[in-house]
């Protein structure tokens, strides 16, 4: 929106330089010199409506890396405290495994007896 804005109000200044100098152009053909000043109030209401939207952006600036991104960070350490949590039960029940595989192993009789 603040880039549309920028373009109109250049497009309109133009236009009145434009016109101001008496040059004809597409979007000056059916203006006359007395459009001038409705022009001038266009220009200042597009540059009012710039500034706000710039302090609208700053705002939304800094709420986002003051407020969202700081909710947004704890949730993914959250989420990744618990990934890590459940990875570590899952090795620690792979490790039970092994050891009743290896202690099952070494109470059959052949490998009993080769020891």
């Amino acid at each position: 929106m603040l880039s549309a804005l920028v373009q109109k109000k250049s497009s309109t200044n133009k236009d009145m330089q434009d016109v101001s100098a008496g040059k004809t152009t597409v979007t000056t053909m059916f203006k006359s010199s007395s459009d001038a000043g409705v022009m001038a109030n266009k220009i200042d209401q597009y540059g009012r409506e710039i500034e706000q939207l710039q302090k609208i952006c700053d705002l939304l600036t800094c709420y986002i890396g003051n407020v969202v991104l700081k909710s947004f960070r704890n949730e993914k350490n959250d989420l990744y405290r618990r990934m890590l949590q459940q990875f570590t039960v899952i090795e620690i029940n792979n490790a039970h495994t092994q050891a009743s595989f290896w202690s099952a192993c070494l109470q059959t009789p052949k490998v009993k007896s080769a020891c």
